[in-house]
């Protein structure tokens, strides 16, 4: 086996680093928040007042509460048709409260959570994640997340 030359070494260099960052990356993105969420998770899963919530022409709104265990923040929710870990669909859901800053404790959505799909799907074909910023970053005017906590929030049937 021949040594490499200088190119083929600059190359290998040039791929192992890309290999490293795009490792980093997937980590960042994908893995980290996902076991965060199961290990310390933010907030408890919605418990649904059943004879409150609704249905409508194409959505479900949802009231119920849950509890805020640790004081991070409010980033977004995401909701998909499907069971975790199989073949899914995102749909979209929004709170429709009014933003508010909320500490750890007792909450209640007394307008709900609205999602774009019928009762019979929302209570057993579906799940939802919620998202928070709990490690973020501020160097000077710049300000990141390193990572968004996710959190399962609710499991269908």
């Amino acid at each position: 086996m021949r040594p490499l030359n200088r190119a083929e070494r600059f190359s290998l260099q040039v791929v192992l680093v890309c290999s490293m960052i795009w490792t980093a990356d997937f980590m960042f993105r994908h893995i980290v928040p996902y076991v965060e969420g199961r290990i310390a998770p933010v907030i408890t899963p919605l418990e649904v007042d059943i004879e409150r919530s609704f249905s409508g022409d194409g959505f479900t709104v949802a009231i119920g509460s849950s509890q805020k265990k640790r004081n991070c923040e409010y980033r977004g929710i995401e909701w998909w048709i499907g069971h975790r870990g199989k073949h899914r669909l995102q749909v979209p859901a929004e709170f429709l409260d009014e933003p508010q800053m909320r500490a750890v404790g007792d909450l209640y959505w007394r307008e709900g959570l609205r999602v774009s799909i019928s009762r019979e799907q929302f209570g057993r074909n579906s799940h939802g994640d919620v998202l928070h910023s709990c490690w973020p970053v501020h160097i000077g005017d710049l300000s990141f997340d390193l990572w968004l906590t996710r959190t399962p929030f609710f499991d269908g049937m």
